[in-house]
C-alpha cells in the first residue's frame, strides 16, 4: 500500500485527526484547481490553547526577541506572527508532483518528486511586505530573493537551502509553494484573470464537513494523489512517457477526514473510509507497521528536543481499530497531566 504509507507519514507530521462538525469550514478561492486533499491548522486556536500559554509561550517571545534580524524583518513587515497569523491551508494536488526515471539493474524505474503548496492566513502590510521583498532582491542576504513575472503577475523566488515561490495575493493571504505554477495562479485568481473553481466535485463537501474551531483539520479524497506512475506508449514511432497519478482509491480507500484538539491536552481521530472488510484489515496492519516506526523515529527526535515530549506522548497514545468493515479509526487522547509530565 505505497499510497497509504506516504499518506500515513503526512499525518503523522501534522498530528492526528475526529470529525465532530461544528462551524464549517470554507474552501479557499486560492487554493490550486486541481486540489485533492487539505489539511487546515488553526493558528489562532493553538495559540489560545492552555497548552501553548502554560508551557511554549514565553518560550517562543524570547526565541523571537532574541534574534535582531528576525525583529527587524518582522518590524519592517509591520507583522507580529503571534497575533497576525490566523490559519497556514496546505494543499495537496497533482501539479505537485514531477515524473521521476531511472535506472535499476538495467530495467527503468519510475517514481516522483512531490511539491508542496500553501497558504497563510491573517492581516499583513502589503505595501510593507513588497519593499521588504524588492530591498531584500537588491541584496545578498542570507537567503536570497529574484523578483520574478509571468505576464503582469509579480511573485518572488526565494532561496531558502531549496527553491520556494512566494505570492503575495491579498491582504489576508500569502501563497507559498516549491512550484511557481500554483502560486501564479492564486495571484491570477487574485486578479480577476481565473475563476476560481475546483477539478474534484468531492472536495467541496469534504472540506465543509470540517470543524473551522479545531486545531488541526483534514479533509483527504479518495482521487487524492501522493505520487506519479508512467503509462508507457509509442506515438509515431516514438516512446511517449505519461504521468499517471497514484490515488488512494487504489489502494481500497474513498476517504480520510478528521481533527485534532489541542486544549490543556491532546485529543484526535482520525477515520478512513475503506472498500471493505479485507481492505480494512490490511489498511489497519499497513498504518500498525509504519505507526511502530515512526514512534521509534519521533521518540529519537524527543531526545534531542525535548519541548517534543507531548506529541511524542501522543504518538505513543494512537490506537488503532476497524469498525464496522467499512471503516478504521485512529484516535489518541493526551490529558493535561500527562503532557506536564512528559515535560518535566
Amino acid at each position: 500500500m505505497p499510497a497509504m504509507r506516504r499518506l500515513l507519514g503526512t499525518l503523522v507530521c501534522l498530528g492526528m485527526l475526529a470529525v465532530l462538525p461544528a462551524r464549517a469550514a470554507v474552501p479557499d478561492k486560492y487554493l490550486p484547481a486541481d486540489t485533492d486533499a487539505v489539511v487546515i491548522i488553526n493558528v489562532q486556536q493553538i495559540l489560545a490553547s492552555p497548552l501553548f500559554k502554560t508551557h511554549y509561550q514565553t518560550l517562543v517571545q524570547d526565541l523571537l526577541k532574541s534574534n535582531d534580524d528576525v525583529q527587524k524583518t518582522l518590524k519592517g513587515l509591520n507583522l507580529d506572527p503571534l497575533k497576525d497569523i490566523d490559519q497556514v491551508v496546505f494543499a495537496n494536488g497533482e501539479s505537485l508532483y514531477r515524473l521521476t526515471k531511472g535506472t535499476v539493474n538495467g530495467k527503468t524505474v519510475y517514481g516522483s518528486n512531490g511539491g508542496y503548496f500553501f497558504l497563510i492566513k491573517g492581516r499583513f502590510d502589503l505595501p510593507k511586505f513588497r519593499v521588504q521583498a524588492e530591498q531584500l532582491a537588491k541584496e545578498k542576504g542570507a537567503f536570497p530573493v529574484k523578483a520574478q513575472k509571468t505576464g503582469t503577475i509579480q511573485y518572488y523566488e526565494v532561496d531558502v537551502g531549496r527553491t520556494l515561490f512566494v505570492g503575495l495575493v491579498d491582504a489576508t493571504t500569502i501563497a507559498v509553494s516549491s512550484r511557481a505554477e500554483p502560486v501564479v495562479e492564486a495571484l491570477e485568481k487574485a486578479a480577476g484573470k481565473r475563476k476560481t473553481g475546483f477539478q474534484l466535485k468531492e472536495l467541496v463537501p469534504a472540506i465543509t464537513k470540517l470543524d473551522a474551531k479545531k486545531s488541526v483539520s483534514i479533509a483527504v479524497t479518495g482521487n487524492a494523489g501522493f505520487g506519479l506512475d508512467a503509462d508507457v506508449m509509442k506515438v509515431g514511432g516514438k516512446i511517449v512517457e505519461k504521468p499517471v497519478k497514484q490515488t488512494i482509491s487504489q489502494d481500497g480507500l474513498d476517504a480520510i477526514n478528521g481533527s485534532i484538539q489541542i486544549t490543556d491536552g491532546i485529543v484526535g481521530e482520525v477515520q478512513v473510509s475503506v472498500k471493505g472488510a479485507n481492505v480494512a484489515k490490511d489498511v489497519a496492519k499497513a498504518l500498525q507497521e509504519d505507526l511502530n516506526d515512526s514512534i521509534e523515529l519521533i521518540f529519537k527526535t524527543f531526545i534531542n528536543y525535548p519541548k517534543l515530549a507531548p506529541a511524542a506522548e501522543f504518538v505513543k497514545a494512537i490506537t488503532i481499530k476497524v469498525k464496522d468493515n467499512k471503516t478504521v479509526v485512529i484516535d489518541a487522547n493526551v490529558s493535561a497531566k500527562q503532557v506536564a509530565d512528559s515535560l518535566k
